[in-house]
């Protein structure tokens, strides 16, 4: 529990950091962990002195980059007024400059929107951002595909394979 190097103590430093940024009050983070706490007042301060204002796509709040795709880069936002944490997939520039692409995109995403599934990420919004062309849908968190696959050298079986 107190070990700086331990997987929890990092989470909740990168939580804790992340909050900051988007300018959320950190005096809600209490702890009795001295050496995390030092560390978070440590953040404040740089904080103040950086000033590390949140970034915006469309009219939501990027948290951090969470990979790439065939279609384009997808990021962890937060969606304004619920600050919610979101997944925003946007078409790369090149696909949104093709006009039948773009509209594929957004019908697809927009088709998405009427499912109801446990397994399906609901889709909250599709739309054309200026020149970004983006969908929003809610973030799953949990263990990944790639994850679980770094952690285990045998093949997958079949029911687990399908719950991800």
């Amino acid at each position: 529990p107190n070990d700086p190097a331990g997987d929890a103590w990092v989470e909740q430093l990168v939580h804790f950091d992340e909050e900051l940024r988007l300018g959320h009050d950190p005096s809600t983070h209490s702890t009795h962990d001295t050496e995390l706490q030092s560390t978070q007042n440590f953040l404040v301060h740089l904080q103040a002195l950086w000033g590390r204002a949140p970034k915006k796509i469309g009219p939501y709040t990027l948290v951090r980059s969470l990979g790439q795709g065939a279609i384009g880069p997808a990021f962890l936002v937060e969606a304004p007024a619920t600050h919610k944490t979101c997944v925003l997939k946007i078409l790369w520039p090149d696909l949104t400059g093709d006009p039948s692409l773009r509209q594929q995109f957004l019908r697809e995403a927009i088709n998405v929107q009427t499912l109801r599934h446990p397994q399906v990420a609901a889709v909250r919004d599709a739309r054309l951002a200026g020149a970004i062309c983006l969908v929003v849908q809610d973030f799953l968190s949990g263990v990944s595909l790639a994850q679980w696959r770094l952690q285990h050298s045998r093949p997958i079986p079949w029911p687990l394979a399908l719950s991800f």
